[in-house]
This record gives structure tokens, sequence and C-alpha cells, in this order.
């Protein structure tokens, strides 16, 4: 059976998710959404399953929305897939799903919910600051953020130079299979740093580093 896997982008309007679910039960096809970030807008369109819940398999995390030390994830789907889908997962600690449990249940994930919206867009803001038309004018909330480079630069020598310089990038490349596959850019995680203070210090030096002539810089791999 042919799969359709989403990676959901929670800011797609309800139109086109009603036209993916459209082609998905017109051609047998099952949807597989990935819904980590979910949470993120506050007025969120409806997950794909509201259009084809018998076409649809909405899969989420934990470890975004209320924290990283909480691997519990969540799977929602047909039941004539369930057997499948308990086949293919890993229990989690009784421990971690029961914090889960108590913070739904008495408030505390909303409230974090929250917390981490307000502290997300705060961070958004200032990288579409620092980093100006660099940031390609991507708007909305995210944990990352795609930065095209210039010609100047290789992915590989850009990489190097911001290491040197303390920051850590990763690059395009990372996330193809095929090389080349993709426009050379960099992902830079805004949500990584303990405190906005380290994020503004490592945005920059990326904002300086694109600035400057990387065709001059020795690239040290």
């Amino acid at each position: 059976m042919p799969t359709l896997h989403s990676p959901t982008g929670a800011t797609m309007p309800e139109s086109r998710r009603r036209k993916i679910a459209r082609i998905a039960l017109n051609n047998d096809l099952v949807i597989i959404e990935d819904d980590v970030f979910g949470f993120l807008p506050e007025n969120r369109p409806p997950p794909l399953g509201v259009f084809a819940p018998e076409r649809s398999i909405l899969v989420t995390s934990v470890s975004k929305s209320l924290a990283p030390g909480l691997r519990i994830g969540i799977v929602h789907g047909p039941k004539e897939h369930l057997d499948s889908i308990r086949d293919a997962v890993q229990m989690p600690s009784p421990i971690t799903t029961e914090i889960v449990h108590r913070w739904i249940a008495d408030g505390t994930a909303e409230r974090l919910n929250r917390w981490l919206r307000h502290e997300m867009t705060g961070r958004c803001k200032l990288a579409q600051g620092i980093l100006g038309a660099a940031a390609g004018g991507q708007s909305g909330l995210r944990y990352h953020l795609w930065v095209p480079l210039p010609p100047s630069w290789s992915e590989e020598a850009f990489r190097a130079a911001a290491e040197m310089r303390g920051v850590k990038v990763a690059t395009g490349e990372t996330f193809v299979v095929k090389p080349g596959a993709t426009p050379k850019a960099l992902r830079l995680a805004l949500g990584y740093e303990i405190n906005r203070e380290r994020l503004t210090k490592g945005l920059t030096e990326i904002a300086e580093l694109l600035a400057s002539d990387g065709a001059r810089r020795p690239s040290i791999v």
C-alpha cells in the first residue's frame, strides 16, 4: 500500500489539508503526519486525520512540547494499523509515562506549551533581527531556521569557519540522501541554547561570517 508522508507544517492551511486528504482517499494512500511541532501555533488548523480518519496516522511526541528528557511518543491511527504500530514501537519508561500523564491532567503541560510558544516567539524575532535578509523572510514559530549560503561559501567551509568561532551549525547536505539534491544552506537550531544571550552571540557570529568573503577564507576540515 503506497504511503504519503507529510512532515507536518502546523501552518499548512486547512484548504491544502483537505486536498491532501482527498488525494489519499481517492488513491488508497496512507497519510503519516509528523506533528511534533504542531503545538507551536496557538490557533492551529485541524490535523489531516480529521478529513481522512480511516487513511491517516498521526505521530507526535512530548519531547518538543514539554521537555527533551520526556521520551514519550504518541500515535493515533485507524484500528486496522494498531497491531503493526504496537509491534514497531518500544515501550517507554513507566515513570516517564506517569509524569506526562500527571502534567497533562493537572495543567502543567498546557503551561509549558504557553511558555515555549512565548520563548520561541522571542527567539524567532531575535534571529530575524540579527540575520535580516539572510533569514529568507521565514515567518511563523519554529525551532530551526534555514539560511541560504552566499555563492562565495561552500557548506563545509562555512561549517568549519563557524566551528572555529565556537558555533556549531548543520549543513543542508546532512539532511539529504543524494548529495547535491538541496541548495547550499545552513540549518540553525533556535531552541538548543539554554538562554537568549548565548543564542544572540552565536547568531551574531553567523551573521558576520555570512557578510564576509568566504572565498578568501581557508577551509579547514
